[in-house]
């Protein structure tokens, strides 16, 4: 049973881990929420407690209340969220970097206010 705990853990964590990693580098955005970056933190901070949730409950209904499993399994899907955001990032890592076209911004360049002051000393 202990084992079945551990893998459930593995699993669970391994999808939670690499969906991150999946969801960090693209940007997808709802309006003014984006997911890329530190949006995709979003993604533990709601799927963890829901599959740590699914799981103790899986396991309180095939064995007793705060059983040894219950313990494998949380440090199963710790271990398994490492191993999956590793494996998306070192996957990611293998992909080519697309080139973009420019590097400039499209808004208009803001002087400084000492620039400022020196053109309006100067007269122009």
């Amino acid at each position: 049973m202990k084992l079945e705990a551990l893998a459930a853990g593995l699993g669970a964590g391994v999808l939670v881990g690499a969906l991150t990693r999946i969801v960090e580098t693209p940007r997808i955005a709802f309006g003014p929420y984006a997911l890329d970056g530190n949006g995709a933190l979003a993604i533990p901070v709601i799927l963890a407690p829901l599959v740590v949730f699914a799981g103790w409950l899986w396991l309180t209904r095939r064995t007793r209340w705060l059983s040894p499993e219950t313990v494998v399994y949380a440090v199963g899907l710790v271990l398994g969220s490492g191993m999956g955001y590793g494996a998306a990032m070192s996957s990611a890592a293998r992909r080519p970097v697309p080139r973009s076209g420019s590097v400039s911004s499209s808004s208009p360049r803001r002087s400084s206010p000492r620039r400022r002051a020196r053109s309006c000393a100067r007269g122009s």
